[in-house]
């Protein structure tokens, strides 16, 4: 099972739980199951966003992420993650 497969599952057991904010899968509290949600989705990776910045002399690329939208750059190790919100990044520049 993959990142996406596994976060499909929660999802699904999360929707069938509905408004029942107790327990549920054998006294697994329904938060624990929204936070395991919401970290599996950091790891599916989002393609960052770049927007052309025009400069006094020159042009130049600007790259945000797609979760928080701060500015983020590569660096020399290519980050694979946002360092603000800790989103996997894929560095599949799209304009």
């Amino acid at each position: 099972m993959n990142y996406k497969e596994a976060l499909t599952e929660i999802k699904y057991q999360l929707e069938d739980v509905g408004d029942y904010d107790d327990v549920y899968w054998d006294c697994v509290p329904t938060a624990i199951l929204n936070v395991c949600a919401e970290a599996l989705e950091k790891q599916i990776p989002k393609q960052v966003k770049a927007v052309t910045v025009q400069g006094k002399t020159r042009n130049y690329i600007r790259i945000y992420c797609p979760v928080c939208g701060g500015s983020i750059w590569k660096n020399t190790d290519e980050s694979k993650y946002c360092f603000r919100c800790g989103q996997k990044l894929d560095w599949e520049v799209s304009e």
